[in-house]
């Protein structure tokens, strides 16, 4: 159910940014995101294991799905681009209960982006030490590789995140790795991996190459531009 309110032209031309971003965190108290669904997810996975044999995956993009900036979609479309770009970015509405509750449940939690900006610095110094620990340098990265002279290929998530699980990294690879984390005895048979993206295709990237892997991949679709 979104219940996304839509602010006047006409009044958010009179708006400062703080004014608009208050604005716009006030609706999202009322707004369901893909957070509380992932939330759900996991409840059910921990109510449902009986054995205690099931491993979970807490896996986000990052820019727009684990971060966004609260109007700046809205801003741009009505040509307001100064203001747009002094927005700040914050986390995804609810992302501070998903993360504590991964915590409490010693869930691992993983980025898995195609930026290459620092994003464990982006974190710690925008939403401090809890956020970021709960994160840590679990940070996953898309990458390109050189096919020949003329060309490259673009290594997508769901190939990455397959080589992380079925421990096939390249020899260059500096990142987590899936045995460290799990143990190297957990069969990635008993992972179920929870996915966030705003993208189509990275969701069905990974659901694709996820089949067979782990026991079932959850995917979820962040759909913040509107808030």
């Amino acid at each position: 159910i979104w219940l996304n309110s839509t602010v006047p032209v006409s009044q958010l031309m009179g708006m400062s940014v703080s004014q608009y971003t208050s604005q716009r965190s006030q609706d999202d108290e009322y707004t369901q995101t893909y957070t509380t669904h992932m939330k759900s997810a996991i409840t059910n996975l921990l109510t449902n294991d009986q054995s205690s044999t099931t491993n979970i995956a807490l896996i986000f993009d990052f820019d727009d799905t684990f971060i966004y900036k609260p109007g700046f979609l809205q801003m741009m479309q009505n040509g307001l681009f100064e203001q747009a770009y002094a927005i700040g970015i914050t986390l995804a509405p609810g992302m501070n209960e998903l993360l504590m509750m991964a915590v409490q449940n010693e869930i691992p939690v993983f980025i898995l982006s195609t930026s290459e900006k620092d994003i464990a610095s982006i974190i710690r110094d925008n939403f401090g030490d809890v956020v970021a620990d709960a994160v840590g340098d679990n940070i996953l990265r898309t990458r390109v590789v050189q096919v020949d002279d003329s060309k490259t290929l673009t290594i997508s998530k769901g190939q990455v995140l397959k080589e992380f699980i079925q421990g096939t990294i390249p020899s260059d690879y500096i990142g987590p790795s899936f045995t460290d984390i799990y143990g190297k005895n957990t069969d990635p048979q008993t992972l179920h991996v929870l996915f966030a993206d705003d993208i189509d295709e990275n969701i069905e990237s990974v659901a694709t190459e996820m089949e067979g892997v782990v026991a079932k991949c959850h995917t979820f679709k962040a759909k913040l531009e509107n808030l």
